[in-house]
């Protein structure tokens, strides 16, 4: 048995479902259906479709169309694509009425450097996708990719033999409800346009590709054109008469490949499912795989085998926890007795390097809380210069607020009283005024006055006057 694609196309007004078989390198359309959707009855046109095609597929994948997302174009000063996922949603928030937890987002990269990243951001609400989600689910239906309709006509193109070539070519896919414009260079999608179909759509398809060129700088070097529909010939004249446009050559698809030949004959027949192909070409993993993917799996539900594998892999941490908490219990005593071991190995070491007068140590933590009651009996007079605080608080503050990067030699600091005299010599006469700009900035001094400011032999000496809050 061959693998089974089930490709969903979710227009506006009608649901495509394209079953295509990979057999022995042989690629066929096993089955196709198109049904039209009734106002807001999506989901039971999914179910009538399904039940009519009879499909058990290995791989289902789902387009969404595009004029039921938001996408923006946005530039980013990184690469990293965890870092992008975190911050798009707000990037794309000015965009849309819903709030960011209220939107399942994913992006394309279009280019990729090392200064900067051109993405392709697109939201669709999670309250629809999640719906849709669940609905496939119990139609034993659940999708490994669900995307827009713009990146299926994407996979049409970079899948043909024929193409990608490095021109910028534009690819358009008119069907009865909208026109689908995807603008690619190489193998990279860098715009997309959907619009409503009208009977004269030339002009807005030529405005659109006008737009284009001004907005990427380049011109666009050729149309290729995929008609779901018979086009009005005048309008097609029309537009063959301002552009450069081509029928899209599904011949390519066969020509030197025996597995596609069925392939090709299908899409000549039924352009209308081109899309189908497109998204079954997602699911088979044919080329690069960059497409937009709102698979819910990211956002939302999970399904059963998977809430059964994350609950045997909470069993197993809640269980290494608790084996981890016997342990730890068993080993506590242990492990405190030998960190009090170590810290008073190490207390006896600090207090042996700041007094080593000391040769009989019996309590080093009462025999340290002697000497620093030594220490302030002894600094006792010098606080009482200073009320508002201690000699040690003023000097710690001249230390911070005197910049150290400025060329300043300091030779004295008196302290007299309530004031204080700062004594120095400097090679730069703005030195000194800078000295007191960030004095003036502390909350300790105030009245703060250059006294003295003399040159000599290319040095100037200096004495600023503080006065103590």
């Amino acid at each position: 048995m061959g693998k089974k694609i089930a490709s969903i196309d979710i227009g506006k007004s009608s649901l495509k479902i394209v079953v295509v078989e990979k057999n022995h390198h042989h690629i066929y359309v096993k089955n196709f259906l198109e049904k039209k959707i009734k106002e807001k009855e999506l989901i039971k046109t999914i179910k009538d479709a399904v039940k009519e095609i009879r499909v058990k597929p290995d791989i289902t994948v789902v387009s969404l169309p595009t004029q039921l997302a938001t996408v923006r174009k946005i530039s980013l000063p990184f690469k990293d694509k965890n870092k992008i996922q975190k911050i798009i949603k707000f990037e794309i928030q000015p965009f849309t009425l819903l709030p960011p937890e209220e939107i399942a987002l994913d992006f394309y990269p279009i280019v990729e450097k090392k200064e900067e990243t051109q993405l392709l951001v697109c939201g669709i609400e999670k309250k629809f996708l999640t719906n849709l989600y669940q609905n496939l689910v119990k139609l034993h239906l659940a999708p490994q990719h669900i995307t827009l309709d713009c990146f299926a006509l994407f996979k049409i193109y970079t899948t043909n033999q024929q193409y990608p070539s490095q021109k910028t070519v534009a690819l358009v896919d008119i069907e009865e409800e909208r026109i689908l414009i995807d603008v690619i260079k190489g193998e990279k999608l860098i715009a997309l346009r959907s619009i409503p179909y009208t009977e004269d759509f030339s002009k807005e398809v030529i405005f659109s590709l006008r737009m284009f060129e001004l907005e990427l700088g380049e011109k666009i070097e050729e149309v290729l054109l995929i008609q779901s529909i018979p086009c009005n010939e005048r309008e097609k004249r029309f537009l063959s008469q301002k552009v450069n446009i081509k029928d899209f050559n599904f011949v390519n698809y066969g020509s030197n490949n025996l597995e596609r030949k069925e392939l090709v004959e299908f899409l000549r027949e039924n352009k209308q499912f081109s899309l189908g192909v497109g998204l079954s070409f997602i699911g088979l993993k044919e080329g690069k795989n960059e497409e937009i993917n709102f698979y819910p799996e990211i956002f939302t539900y999970k399904t059963l085998q998977q809430l059964r594998k994350n609950l045997f892999w909470c069993l197993i941490l809640s269980s290494m926890v608790i084996i981890s908490l016997f342990i730890q219990l068993y080993t506590s005593l242990f492990l405190k007795e030998k960190r009090l071991h170590h810290i008073k190995v190490l207390t006896r070491k600090i207090f042996h390097s700041t007094f080593p007068e000391v040769k009989n140590i019996v309590n080093e933590r009462i025999q340290m809380h002697n000497k620093i009651k030594e220490i302030k009996t002894f600094l006792g007079g010098l606080e009482n210069l200073v009320p508002a605080a201690s000699p040690l608080t003023i000097l710690r503050e001249l230390s911070i607020r005197i910049p150290k990067r400025l060329p300043v030699n300091i030779e004295e600091i008196d302290i007299e009283g309530q004031r204080i005299k700062i004594r120095g010599r400097t090679n730069k006469p703005l030195a000194v005024k800078g000295i007191v700009r960030e004095l003036k900035s502390s909350d300790y001094f105030k009245d703060i006055v250059i006294t003295k400011n003399e040159p000599a032999e290319e040095k100037i000496y200096f004495e600023i006057s503080i006065k103590v809050k």
